[in-house]
């Protein structure tokens, strides 16, 4: 329990020295998603009863990593465009000030032109970059425009799969999202009287919800070490239900 509390430390820590927006309203959704099932599908009293040193450890160990954050003063990146935790979380509301959020805006706009084009079949999978300087580089910085280098993401893997496969395809990957929560949801009723197989279905669902987020803001389908833990989340859920 010790090594566990050290480790969520370090990674809470390295969490928010990261500054990965997506991942920091991922994980805000993520726990509002999990308090809400567990107002409504969990006893709190048979809950906290079983968890209260956990959530205790859990609260001490994200408080402790934001006093690093904050008295240490080392949540500035370095280098020339150097900022702040705090600047990049108000980038979050105010956008139109950041270079990248507006980059990203513009590689969505292009994205919806492409699927206009292309609907039903999309463009082939792997296509999408190979696609995107016939809709305008314009607005993409000199180095994009210029061919130094090649934008390669959409940054939005719900565009990008719909692009590239079609409606179906984008229907199919994000009811893939939709099914996780709702067996989560079901797998946590199904368990009403096992605290363990309730609170591990809700931390699933929280954690696909999450996964949807950074999905919508970044590509973790292009990895496949993120790919392997969200099938692996999915794979748990029947087992759950089955209990």
């Amino acid at each position: 329990r010790r090594f566990g509390l050290v480790t969520l430390s370090m990674s809470i820590l390295v969490l928010l020295l990261s500054q990965t927006r997506a991942v920091w309203v991922a994980c805000a959704v993520a726990a509002c998603v999990g308090l809400l099932l567990f107002a409504l599908l969990v006893q709190r009293k048979q809950i906290w009863n079983t968890y209260r040193r956990p959530f205790f450890n859990i609260t001490i160990a994200f408080a402790a990593s934001i006093l690093a954050i904050v008295v240490l003063h080392i949540a500035a990146r370095t280098g020339p465009n150097e900022t702040s935790t705090t600047e990049r979380v108000g980038s979050i509301v105010n956008y139109s000030s950041d270079a990248s959020a507006e980059a990203r805006l513009n590689v969505w706009e292009e994205s919806v032109e492409m699927f206009k084009d292309h609907p039903m079949l999309g463009v082939g999978p792997g296509n999408w970059k190979i696609m995107l300087p016939r809709y305008g580089l314009s607005k993409f910085p000199t180095n994009v425009q210029n061919g130094s280098i090649q934008w390669m993401e959409t940054h939005n893997d719900f565009f990008e799969v719909l692009c590239e496969t079609g409606i179906g395809g984008g229907i199919a990957f994000l009811f893939v999202f939709l099914f996780g929560v709702y067996l989560s949801i079901q797998s946590a009723k199904r368990a009403s009287n096992n605290s363990r197989e309730t609170v591990l279905a809700i931390l699933i669902a929280a954690c696909i919800c999450g996964f949807g987020i950074v999905s919508f803001f970044d590509f973790p389908n292009a990895r496949v070490e993120h790919s392997m833990l969200f099938i692996l989340w999915l794979a748990i859920l029947p087992v759950s239900t089955d209990s």
